[in-house]
Parts: C-alpha cells; sequence; structure tokens
C-alpha cells in the first residue's frame, strides 16, 4: 500500500516496531524509483532536506539489519535524483558518519 502524505511516512520512522521502520523506507524507495515522476513529493523532500537527511542518517546504521538495508538504499534512490543528490551534498557531515559506520560494521570492522 502505498502512503501519500511525507508527514505519515517521516512519522512511521519513529515505530519501536522494526517492520514499521522498514516500511517508511520502503515507501521512501517507491517515491524516489527513476520511473517515479518527480512532482510534489520530491518538492517536499528538497524543502525539508535537513529533516530528510537526518532521517537517513539516524536509520542507516539502524539496529535492525532490514531498516539499515531500506535507509541505505533509500539514500542510494535519493542521491539519483539530482537535484536531492545536490540538496544533501549540504548534509553530508550527517550522512557520512553514519555511512563509514556501517561499512565498517558490515566489512567485521566492529565500532570505534
Amino acid at each position: 500500500m502505498l502512503v501519500h502524505s511525507l508527514d505519515e511516512i517521516f512519522s512511521m520512522a519513529k515505530s519501536t516496531h522494526w517492520a514499521t521502520r522498514e516500511e517508511c523506507f520502503e515507501q521512501l524507495i517507491l517515491h524516489l524509483e527513476p520511473s517515479s515522476p518527480p512532482g510534489r513529493f520530491h518538492g517536499a523532500l528538497l524543502g525539508d532536506s535537513t529533516h530528510f537527511a537526518n532521517l537517513l542518517a539516524s536509520h542507516i546504521d539502524d539496529a535492525h539489519y532490514k531498516v539499515s538495508q531500506a535507509a541505505l538504499q533509500t539514500a542510494i534512490n535519493a542521491i539519483s535524483i539530482e537535484a536531492l543528490a545536490v540538496s544533501l551534498s549540504n548534509h553530508l557531515h550527517l550522512l557520512i558518519p553514519s555511512i563509514l559506520n556501517q561499512v565498517s560494521e558490515r566489512s567485521g570492522g566492529g565500532g570505534g
């Protein structure tokens, strides 16, 4: 089921249940598919890029691997859209630590 409200999607990320958090990112992935027409949704993400970057950063290294994978895929889809890539580039200080932490954990490097 496709949820249309960005606020509703963002609120799903706050759930204590991993499947609801995963669904948040699955919904974002659907909206950010290359075949998805740009429109109000992309504009809303551009207008709230700090919140979007914080959302990605806080879930790319989520404790549940399915949420983490979905958040990372969302980031990949977002940066494949030029306007979102430019917008998110202003928030690399939020995103890079989470991405590096995830890469380190996946490679067996553990944390600090």
